[in-house]
Parts: C-alpha cells; sequence; structure tokens
C-alpha cells in the first residue's frame, strides 16, 4: 500500500471514520479530488470488506463540459465496477435571490442524504482536502462567522466524512499522476467572479508569502475551534435543558434566568432556543440577537413583542417566549 493511501488509512482511523463492512457513498465530479478518493476506497475495499457506490451530479449549468463530466463518470464507474447514481440539477429552479454556490451546495447535499437513506449508505464520503478547509476559512472570516463557523469542515459529521482533509490539491494530483489516472478539469473552478475562487486564485497566493505553511496552520486551528466548541455546546445545551420550558412549538424562559446569565451566553441559548422554534439558524445575525436582548433588558411594564425571521418573541410579565409565527 502506497504511502498516500496509508495516511489517508491512518487519519481515518483516528477519526474513526469507517468501519468494518460499511457500506459507503462516495460523491464524485470526476476532478481530481474526487477520483482520488475513489482511488483510494477502491484499495481500501478489500481490507475493510466496504461496499462502495458512486453519485454523480450533473449541474448542466457549463453545456457540453458538463455531458463530458457525466461521461467521464459513468466510464469511470464501468472501468472499476461501481454502482453509480447520476442526479441532473434542474436549472429552472434556479433562484435569482440566492447566491448560485450555495444552491448547488443545497441541492447537492439533500440528494447525497436523501440517496444514503434510501439506500441505506453507513457513510458519505466527500473529496474536500486541506486546500478546500482553508478556502472555508477565509470565506467565513469574511462573512463575520463566530467560532462554529470558522471551525469550517470537520472529519466527520454525523453520516458525511472527509478522508482527504489533510491531504494537499499537490499531494492529490502527484499521486493521480503516478497511477496515471486520468481526471475532469472544471474551468468554472478558474472562473472569479465565483467568491471561493477570488479566494484560491489571488488571496491565498499573497497569504502564502507570509506563511508559507498556511493550510497546516489553518488545519490545526480549525481542529482547535471544534474542540473548544463541542465543550462550548455542551455547556449551552445543558443549560437550555435547564431553563428552557416547551409545549405544543411554545418555547418559554424566565427572564430572571436569561437576565442572570452573561451577554455571551444569552446569545448562544438565544441561537439554540431559535434553532429549537424555527429548525435552523439560517440568516439569524447579531441585529436579531440585540431586538432580542433589548426586550429582555427593557424596564417598561407593558408586554413587548418583536419578530424575527418568522419568529415571534414576546415578553409577557415575567416570561419570554419564542414561536412561530
Amino acid at each position: 500500500m502506497n504511502s498516500l493511501v496509508k495516511k489517508i488509512q491512518n487519519f481515518a482511523f483516528h477519526n474513526q471514520l469507517f468501519s468494518q463492512g460499511d457500506k459507503i457513498l462516495i460523491g464524485i465530479s470526476g476532478g481530481p479530488d474526487s477520483i482520488c478518493l475513489s482511488r483510494v476506497f477502491l484499495k481500501l475495499k478489500e481490507h475493510y470488506a466496504l461496499e462502495l457506490a458512486l453519485l454523480h451530479v450533473n449541474y448542466g449549468l457549463r453545456g457540453e463540459a458538463s455531458e463530458d463530466d457525466e461521461r467521464f463518470v459513468k466510464e469511470f464507474a464501468k472501468e472499476h465496477g461501481l454502482k453509480l447514481k447520476v442526479v441532473r440539477y434542474k436549472k429552472d429552479e434556479i433562484s435569482k435571490e440566492r447566491n448560485l454556490e450555495a444552491q448547488m451546495r443545497s441541492f447537492r447535499y439533500q440528494e447525497f442524504e436523501k440517496f444514503a437513506k434510501k439506500e441505506g449508505f453507513d457513510r458519505i464520503a466527500l473529496a474536500h482536502n486541506i486546500d478546500d478547509q482553508t478556502e472555508t476559512f477565509l470565506m467565513n472570516l469574511f462573512r463575520g462567522s463566530g467560532a462554529k463557523g470558522l471551525s469550517a469542515m470537520k472529519a466527520r459529521r454525523e453520516r458525511i466524512i472527509r478522508p482527504l482533509l489533510f491531504v494537499s490539491k499537490d499531494e492529490i494530483l502527484e499521486w493521480l499522476a503516478q497511477m496515471e489516472q486520468k481526471y475532469q478539469i472544471d474551468k468554472s473552478n478558474f472562473d472569479e467572479s465565483f467568491f471561493r475562487n477570488k479566494i484560491r486564485h489571488k488571496l491565498i497566493p499573497i497569504l502564502k508569502e507570509y506563511s508559507p505553511q498556511l493550510e497546516t496552520r489553518v488545519l490545526q486551528l480549525t481542529e482547535n475551534l471544534q474542540a473548544e466548541n463541542e465543550i462550548v455546546e455542551e455547556i449551552v445545551e445543558k443549560k437550555y435543558n435547564n431553563i428552557v420550558e416547551s409545549e405544543n412549538k411554545r418555547y418559554s424562559v424566565l427572564v430572571s434566568d436569561l437576565v442572570a446569565l452573561s451577554t455571551g451566553m444569552r446569545k448562544l441559548l438565544f441561537r439554540r432556543i431559535f434553532k429549537s422554534v424555527k429548525g435552523d439558524i439560517k440568516n439569524l445575525s447579531t441585529n436579531n440577537f440585540f431586538e432580542f436582548n433589548k426586550i429582555l433588558e427593557s424596564n417598561k411594564s407593558k408586554n413587548q413583542k418583536c419578530i424575527t425571521n418568522g419568529v415571534l418573541i414576546e415578553r409577557k410579565s415575567h416570561r419570554i417566549i419564542f414561536l412561530v409565527k
């Protein structure tokens, strides 16, 4: 077993990415990263008695190039005896109100989860590498993300695993060359109208002049943040269970319990309650917390309320109530 495969095997063992006999769905685009991941799993397949399959998303946004990618992936699957599921993105569902990158990412993950659940896959393997991790960290930094957002991608999150997360793009390309393995090049990766591509091609080369080991440093930082976030989430969850009451999708907390908390803990608890009420915390901003905190700290005797992202937040006497409007 060559050195790259062994490194990935050790990383997978350390992070408990998969187990003997697992059924693994591999996301494959036809690009170097996903082809590398697929070939690595083919080498580990017998040793771990793995059942493998591929899922390819054809976005159809690059005309014939998208069709070429699909044909290439089909040939790759046939050559290696792998089952393949192809999903097509419906261009007529593209919203002009949302970022295209975010829309495609959301669609991709939904399809992975839907197919994995239907076919009983234990893991969904994605080919993000250390370069992707650095880009994601910087993108979230510029968006003003908190510690959780800055922790970027995890090697394992529920069913999703990322066995290449510590491997560089250069290592991947070198290994594929040694294997004489062909792959597809997505020219849209060089289109600097995409935020990620601007980060990749313009900013990172400049930052590496100051920190040649930038990717390794960012990976270390994100791992530290992930460990700290786990501790914080445990504390927040314990506090949530102790002071938040819920009945028929109506959540309430005593004003006195909230006022006793630090501002930081209030903010984290606010986000945790909001997630329970709404199901997610998308588009929840610091200003939304300020609105909530203003109601909480108000000295006015009359009841106060505001609507935040479809959630009614109301102060009634000695309680703060949250419910979907």
